[in-house]
């Protein structure tokens, strides 16, 4: 199970608590389906056994406390905490859009602008992307353990990369 159960979508509405169905978050438009959304979409105050055995989830012997953990990593203090620190959160609840950056080391920075305007969406993905990222991270190894200088790791990685875009049925 990961514990990302904040980013999937529900029928590609926004959902936030006001709704009445779950915990004070918004998620991104892209879909993870299974537990992940029914978790997003079960009240909290509710026992949540019947949403492990429903999506046939093993989270170990200590199940109750392992409901307690995932309701402390959705809730909104657990949020607004990790906001203060500068960490993006997948919430646009007021609460935690104030508290961003507010205990960073730079404090005084004007932080409301990272969350003024809507984020890009993200890039399409192509067949190659997988492949193109393990030549990056193969060279970028390289060039990190210093057995490559800068300038041949990125011409290796650049030519690695167009050979394999070459070599991709069209």
């Amino acid at each position: 199970m990961t514990l990302t159960p904040l980013l999937g979508a529900c029928n590609g509405k926004p959902h936030t608590a006001a709704e009445g169905n779950g915990p004070q978050t918004e998620r991104a438009d892209d879909s993870r389906g299974g537990f992940e959304e029914a978790l997003l979409d079960y009240d909290l105050k509710y026992d949540m056994s019947d949403l492990i055995h429903k999506h046939n989830i093993d989270i170990g012997q200590h199940k109750e406390a392992a409901m307690e953990a995932i309701k402390f990593w959705i809730s909104l203090d657990f949020f607004v905490e990790n906001s203060k620190g500068g960490t993006l959160m997948a919430s646009r609840a007021k609460e935690v859009r104030e508290a961003l950056g507010s205990k960073s080391p730079f404090p005084d920075k004007n932080w409301k602008a990272v969350t003024y305007y809507p984020f890009a969406p993200l890039a399409a993905t192509t067949n190659v992307d997988s492949k193109a990222r393990s030549i990056y991270e193969k060279h970028l190894n390289a060039l990190l353990a210093g057995t490559v200088d800068l300038h041949t790791g990125l011409r290796m990685m650049a030519e690695e990369t167009q050979k394999m875009i070459d070599e991709q049925p069209k």
